[in-house]
């Protein structure tokens, strides 16, 4: 038989890398939408409207990670059925009480928040709580669908928000509606969490929505995890800042054009690499889960055969990007964009990394290692904050690169560590 056709009948005989393929295709054709569009959406909008997107981006998505007090990971990892779906509703019931104090925040220091935010119109902020909720949501209904192994339900949502953000964004740019990136946003997770929410309804209604559910147990249950509510709630929001908070930072000491400039960047190189990265980090949640109570053993060369796979995707792509990211960024998107390809080159060294470890960084909670990501998380952004003060003054590329160094060196820190410590339960 051809060596290369029995590699493959390797990999697609094991389920896990078919539910990995499954997800895989799934996000696949989500993103493929998005970076058709993207050319399109590069020519209508400008460089300060990607900044306003960036900040409004980099908002929600520090927001949306503590939604659900990280609830969602135990969804995932419980035993029992049961304890499983109050997590689920605790997940949810957290995600209402953050979106409200989000609300609250907003209101009651939007002096302070509109003149620190340099964006043209603060009021399209009062978007950021219904979002935060709803990415809560999000979370958790795609947690329990993951547990129950359904990818493919998993895949539709994950089409229904891919597809309908990017739609959204390109009809109100061609109808000139103002903050139209943003809007579009919007309407795409109220499309996606419908879907989820419907598809929930219509499994559960009739057999009991609220079956096995009480306060006695989600207070019992919220006590027994709180390590994920303290710890790791506030570890993954200040990782959150350091991944997807460098907008504001750059708006801080650099035009709004700027931050515009390297959130297009981020945005395009992502989109490929999150094709891989996301189908793998939600397969790998589940069956590390159940490997590391049932089978320890197993779980330090799974974990190795996942970062293999990614890397025999991602450095190549990277390469390709350090190379002719100029060039390719000017032909695709316009001239106006050739000096984010030229950023590419900046932060590649730290867009590896991550990719690197983000899949498997469920290894964490499941070692329940949260205070430790804490520690992490907190050195991570310290450590930004630090070389943009220092930096002040220098040329932003330069500022970049030193920000991506110290955050690659984080990663790889971390990583080592992790699999140091899956690496004594083999045998």
């Amino acid at each position: 038989m051809n060596p290369l056709i029995k590699y493959m009948e390797r990999w697609t005989d094991n389920p896990v890398f078919r539910n990995i393929l499954l997800l895989f295709s799934g996000t696949g054709i989500a993103q493929l939408i998005p970076v058709v569009i993207q050319l399109f959406l590069a020519r209508i909008y400008t460089k300060a409207e990607f900044g306003e997107l960036s900040v409004f981006m980099s908002v929600i998505g520090i927001g949306g990670v503590v939604a659900t007090l990280n609830y969602d990971y135990v969804v995932v990892m419980s035993r029992r059925q049961g304890e499983a779906r109050t997590m689920l509703f605790l997940s949810l019931l957290s995600s209402v009480v953050i979106g409200i104090i989000s609300f609250v925040v907003l209101f009651l220091f939007r002096p302070f928040f509109s003149g620190i935010l340099s964006v043209p119109d603060y009021n399209i902020f009062w978007l950021v709580p219904p979002v935060i909720l709803i990415m809560g949501w999000i979370n958790g209904l795609t947690s329990w669908y993951n547990r129950m192994r359904a990818y493919k339900k998993m895949v539709a949502g994950q089409l229904t928000q891919g597809l309908s953000i990017p739609v959204w964004k390109l009809m109100f740019g061609y109808i000139g509606i103002s903050s139209g990136l943003i809007w579009g946003t919007f309407i795409g997770y109220v499309i996606a969490v419908a879907y989820f929410v419907y598809l929930y309804l219509s499994e559960n209604l009739k057999c009991g929505l609220f079956r096995s559910l009480s306060w006695s147990k989600m207070k019992a249950f919220a006590w027994e995890y709180r390590d994920f509510a303290i710890y790791a709630s506030i570890g993954n929001l200040f990782n959150a800042f350091a991944l997807l908070g460098l907008p504001l930072l750059i708006t801080f000491f650099y035009p709004l054009e700027v931050a515009g400039l390297y959130f297009f960047a981020n945005s395009v190189i992502r989109l490929p690499i999150n094709l891989l990265s996301l189908a793998i980090g939600k397969v790998y949640k589940k069956e590390a889960s159940e490997m590391y109570q049932r089978r320890p053993y197993e779980l330090y060369p799974f974990t190795l055969r996942i970062q293999k796979m990614i890397l025999t995707f991602v450095f190549p792509l990277l390469i390709i990007f350090f190379v002719f990211g100029p060039q390719l960024f000017s032909f695709l998107f316009g001239v106006k964009w050739a000096e984010s390809g030229d950023m590419v080159r900046y932060f590649a060294i730290f867009v590896l990394f991550n990719a690197l470890y983000s899949p498997i960084s469920s290894i964490a909670d499941i070692l329940r290692r949260q205070k430790l990501m804490l520690f992490f998380n907190v050195s991570l952004v310290v450590s930004q904050v630090l070389v943009f003060l220092l930096g002040a003054g220098f040329e932003f590329k330069y500022v970049l690169l030193a920000t991506s160094v110290i955050g690659a060196l984080h990663y790889v820190l971390l990583d080592l560590y992790m699999k140091n410590r899956i690496k004594k339960y083999q045998v």
